[in-house]
């Protein structure tokens, strides 16, 4: 049986094209809107009997542009003859510049924005969260650098470490607080994560903690999270890395660590 022979397809006219490629444009900037909805949406008050809840919704006021995970490796490329000035103990100083994006900075925002929709709702996830910040009230009022460790000792206790890919098959995702309570396993910005949104209930500014992006010094490729809080004799680390409850100054840190960006739910820095 002989096959049926098939027209060649005749090229597509430039008028076609033409009309392909708005069709394109148009998507993309709906696309672009929509998120910047979402963004915005993000910024409804809650309702007058969730002062909890309020705690633990961390504020945001930008809507910058935001870069992945994956564009940030060919940031890091690039940036070698920085290494001097990216280390752990410049974060909230000049050396780090702000900017629009940066390594983490899209996958940042998205987990904020995630967040704070879950304490806005009534339901499983917000109540996760409460129940975890409810067993935090012993800290308030203790001296910072208890609640550094204790917070840092809790979390990295509760949780425990596994790739994006085995909890959410997916190669990286930023985990929400509820998401980690919930699933009670987390990779290194995960613990950061919960960090960052405890410490923030107990009432350490914003304008003092850094979710911050590093990779090893001898190995570019290999990325990880760590939470960067300003105090008022230095900075300290909790790192996921260290025992729990070990939390130290930022030399101790130095030797292993290069700063790629730091954040916080108002800005973004790059070294």
């Amino acid at each position: 049986m002989q096959p049926k022979k098939t027209q060649p397809s005749k090229p597509k006219s430039k008028k076609h094209l033409r009309k392909y490629f708005n069709t394109v444009i148009a998507a993309i900037g709906l696309s672009v809107a929509a998120q910047g909805i979402s963004y915005a949406a993000a910024d409804l008050s809650l309702p007058p009997d969730s002062k909890a809840a309020e705690q633990v919704t961390v504020s945001e006021r930008s809507t910058s542009a935001w870069t992945s995970l994956e564009s940030g490796r060919d940031y890091l490329r690039g940036t070698s003859a920085q290494n001097e000035k990216a280390s752990l103990s410049n974060i909230f100083n000049r050396d780090m510049k702000e900017t629009r994006s940066a390594w983490t900075s899209r996958d940042w925002k998205r987990v904020i924005d995630r967040h704070n929709r879950q304490m806005k709702r009534p339901g499983e996830n917000r109540d996760l969260v409460m129940n975890w910040a409810a067993s935090l009230d012993d800290l308030k009022g203790k001296p910072l650098f208890e609640q550094l460790c204790e917070v840092d000792r809790r979390v990295d206790t509760f949780l425990i470490y596994d790739s994006d890919e085995n909890v959410y098959g997916k190669k990286d995702y930023f985990a929400t607080p509820a998401e980690s309570l919930k699933n009670g396993y987390g990779d290194c910005d995960d613990f950061a994560i919960m960090k960052y949104v405890s410490l923030y209930y107990l009432g350490v500014p914003d304008d003092d903690m850094r979710f911050t992006a590093v990779t090893m010094k001898w190995d570019k490729t290999a990325g990880h999270a760590v939470l960067v809080v300003n105090a008022d004799d230095g900075n300290y680390v909790l790192d996921n890395r260290t025992p729990a409850g070990f939390v130290q100054k930022d030399d101790y840190h130095t030797w292993e660590y290069r700063t790629v960006s730091a954040m916080n739910a108002s800005k973004v820095w790059r070294a």
